[in-house]
C-alpha cells in the first residue's frame, strides 16, 4: 500500500526482474542513509517468478515510506521505471539497479550537490561492487564514433553528459516534462536518450564524487560469478581500442 506521509524529498525507484539476491545489500544500505527520514523507496517488480515481491515487502516493513508496486509482465528498463516515476511523490526520482549499494552519505550528499550545482539530474560516483575500483561518474559527451565518452576521476562536482543508467537521479518534473524514458527502449541506450532531452530542454546535469555508490553490473543479463562480471559479450574490447587508435592516428596525420 502507498503510504500518506508528508511528501519526502526524493524517491528511490528500484527496478527489479528475478534480482531476489541482490535485494537485501540494496535495501539495508538504504536504510542506513543518513538522509534516509526523507527518502521514498518503491521496488518496481517486472513480474519476477521467483521470490523478490515477497523479500521485498519483508525488507521494506519497516521503512516508512517503503512499497512494491508488481507490473503484470515484464516492461523492461524503461517503462518499468516509468510506472514507479508515476507513482513516485518526492521532488527527485533517482532511477536505482538493483545490483547496487550505498555508502550512508550518498543520498545526502547527491541531492546536496545537486540542489548547489542548479542541476535537474545528477549521478553519484560509481565504484565496483567489492571494492573502490573506480567504474564511472557518467559519461562526458561523445567520441568521433558516437558512443558515449567515459568520465575520468575527479574531486569536484562537474558537469557530464549522461549519468549513469545504474543511478540516475532526476527532478521528476523535468523528468516528465521531457516525456519520461522511452518506452520504445527496452533495455540500453535508455539513459542517452533521456540526457539528450534534458539537455535539449535546457536543462543541466552534473556528476558528484563525493556521493559514492558501488554497483556489480549486468547482473540482469549476465548472472554468473556473483559480485563478479565473468562474462562479457561485447566486441573484443583489445580489438575495438587497437582500431580505433589506428584512425585516430591516422586522422591526426592527415
Amino acid at each position: 500500500m502507498k503510504p500518506e506521509n508528508a511528501a519526502p524529498a526524493a524517491s528511490i525507484v528500484v527496478l527489479n526482474h528475478n534480482g531476489v539476491e541482490w535485494l537485501e545489500r540494496c535495501f539495508a544500505s538504504l536504510r542506513r542513509q543518513t538522509f534516509f527520514a526523507q527518502l521514498e523507496v518503491i521496488l518496481v517488480d517486472n513480474a519476477s517468478t521467483d521470490a523478490s515481491v515477497a523479500t521485498a515487502r519483508q525488507l521494506l516493513a519497516d521503512f516508512p515510506m517503503g512499497w512494491v508496486l508488481e507490473n503484470k509482465e515484464n516492461l523492461g528498463f524503461c517503462e518499468g521505471n516509468n510506472v514507479g516515476a508515476r507513482a513516485a511523490r518526492g521532488k527527485y526520482v533517482f532511477f536505482l539497479n538493483n545490483d547496487t549499494w550505498l555508502e550512508p552519505e550518498c543520498m545526502e550528499r547527491l541531492l546536496a550537490e545537486t540542489a548547489r550545482a542548479g542541476a535537474h539530474a545528477s549521478t553519484p560516483l560509481v565504484l565496483d561492487y567489492d571494492d573502490d575500483q573506480f567504474q564511472n561518474l557518467g559519461f562526458l559527451g561523445f567520441d568521433i564514433f558516437g558512443l558515449p565518452s567515459p568520465s575520468a576521476q575527479c574531486a569536484e562536482t562537474r558537469e557530464i553528459f549522461i549519468p549513469c543508467g545504474c543511478s540516475y537521479l532526476i527532478d521528476r518534473e523535468w523528468f516528465l516534462k521531457v516525456g519520461e524514458f522511452d518506452a520504445l527502449f527496452f533495455i540500453y541506450s535508455d539513459e542517452v536518450d533521456l540526457s539528450w532531452r534534458v539537455w535539449i530542454a535546457g536543462g543541466h546535469i552534473v556528476g558528484v564524487p563525493s556521493a559514492r555508490l558501488h554497483h556489480r553490473g549486468a547482473a540482469g543479463v549476465n548472472p554468473k560469478g556473483g559480485e563478479k562480471v565473468v562474462e562479457v559479450r561485447t566486441t573484443d574490447r583489445k580489438r575495438f581500442l587497437a582500431n580505433r587508435n589506428s584512425l585516430l592516428t591516422l586522422m591526426k596525420n592527415g
